[in-house]
């Protein structure tokens, strides 16, 4: 049996403007009174005369321009952080196959690498070539074989010059064949040299600067190859030099100072014209007692120092020894007879008349008996401010400009005595005419 259905109508027109209510929920009904509250208590805060000065936020609109500028920023950072990328690449490969190579733009670096190997290179040819060319001027010295009658008396292995058997090294320093050594020799025995091509000559003459225990060989070589003595010039703390040892070993090293001075009491201070109280050192970590007989060369080839069993002698010492040799003439030092201080060397001294001294040598005591400066009539306690014309400051020193003379030539000296410049032509005389006119005395 069928149900029967009810049918329901409804009026449009009646229900069209009927209002419609929708029950909030609790949760929703909380958060709107919750948020009603907080905008009361905003606009009660805003509205206090308390806080008048402190203005209520506004809501603004982000700016296009702003939005610009960081990509801008975040553009030029991306690209800077590209470009290292790129250029500490030798190459890059890219999609297809294709290959960019970044050192054919930008071969900058390759340059500067090739350029440094340049210099590396040239420094190791030209020491190379200085090392040729000093060996040329170099022999070694050799106790000579004892041959009886020109009759081979010796074995044949007894013949030879071992290299274990040398003595020292020598430079040739003058045309005449006279070579400069400080190997420890002996006047009574005989020696013989080799050249750089082992030819052997005898040595036929023999001297000794006493002064610098420094030994003089003379041999007869028809072509020898001359070094240069250096005369201290251009010679500076941090200079490059090369040692030879006695086995003809190269060594490189450097100058510490050129003019040092061993100062362990103020009496250590005085200088004298009549000899040397400075010496030559080299850099620290090297010992010249690793190099006994060795000999320094400048980085121009010319010899600025011998190394004895004791010190290193500067060349410049040496004052006019290759006069006397060329004149057959003994050796000697050039006497004045004066001991010194520089003025730039004595702070804090009280006299008045010294304090108002910035340069110059005060003699230091009276000049020794009958020597050329006491003789000319100098005094203790006179400053001389001028050598031949040359004032005495800086690196000027008055013992360097005494031995740079000869026995019997004359020095000229201005002296400062009480306020007034006083001056003297002194003639210098030689260690042996002091030492005769002391003993007649």
């Amino acid at each position: 049996m069928a149900s029967k259905k009810n049918k329901v109508v409804v009026n449009v027109e009646d229900k069209e403007h009927e209002e419609v209510r929708v029950k909030k929920s609790d949760r929703s009904q909380f958060l709107e009174n919750k948020q009603a509250e907080t905008k009361e208590h905003i606009d009660e805060f805003y509205s206090n005369p308390k806080y008048s000065s402190i203005n209520r936020p506004s809501i603004k609109a982000f700016s296009w321009l702003k939005f610009l500028i960081i990509i801008i920023i975040f553009g030029f950072l991306a690209g800077l952080a590209g470009s290292v990328f790129i250029f500490r690449q030798k190459k890059i490969d890219l999609p297809g196959g294709l290959t960019i190579s970044i050192e054919e733009f930008f071969p900058v670096s390759e340059e500067k690498e090739e350029k440094s190997e340049q210099i590396t290179i040239m420094a190791e040819d030209y020491i190379q070539d200085l090392e040729e060319n000093i060996s040329a001027g170099l022999l070694r010295i050799f106790l000579a074989k004892d041959v009886a009658d020109d009759q081979l008396s010796l074995g044949f292995l007894e013949q030879i010059y071992a290299p274990w058997q040398v003595l020292g090294i020598g430079a040739m320093i003058s045309e005449e064949g006279w070579l400069i050594t400080t190997a420890d020799l002996k006047e009574e025995e005989s020696y013989v040299v080799l050249d750089k091509n082992n030819e052997v000559f005898p040595v036929e003459e023999f001297r000794t600067y006493e002064e610098n225990k420094v030994n003089f060989l003379k041999i007869n070589h028809s072509h020898p190859v001359v070094l240069e003595l250096n005369k201290g010039q251009d010679i500076f703390s941090g200079a490059e030099v090369l040692i030879f040892d006695k086995f003809n070993n190269l060594h490189l090293t450097e100058v510490s100072n050129p003019r040092a001075r061993r100062i362990y009491q103020t009496a250590d201070l005085v200088r004298s014209t009549d000899y040397f109280s400075d010496y030559l050192r080299l850099n620290r970590d090297i010992s010249i007692l690793s190099f006994p007989n060795g000999l320094v060369f400048d980085q121009r080839g010319s010899l600025i120092g011998l190394i004895s069993n004791e010190s290193l002698v500067p060349t410049w010492h040496l004052g006019r020894v290759q006069h006397y040799l060329a004149q057959g003439e003994e050796i000697q030092k050039t006497y004045l007879g004066i001991d010194y201080i520089k003025i730039e060397e004595a702070p804090g001294l009280l006299n008045s008349y010294f304090q108002d001294l910035n340069y110059g040598s005060i003699v230091y005591g009276d000049p020794l008996p009958e020597s050329p400066a006491d003789l000319a009539g100098i005094k203790n306690a006179d400053v001389i401010i001028r050598a031949d014309q040359i004032i005495l400051a800086g690196k000027q020193e008055l013992t360097y400009l005494v031995q740079e003379k000869l026995p019997g030539e004359e020095i000229n000296l201005v002296v400062l005595r009480e306020g007034e410049e006083t001056e003297f032509n002194v003639i210098l005389r030689g260690e042996r005419e002091t030492e005769e006119a002391v003993s007649e005395d």
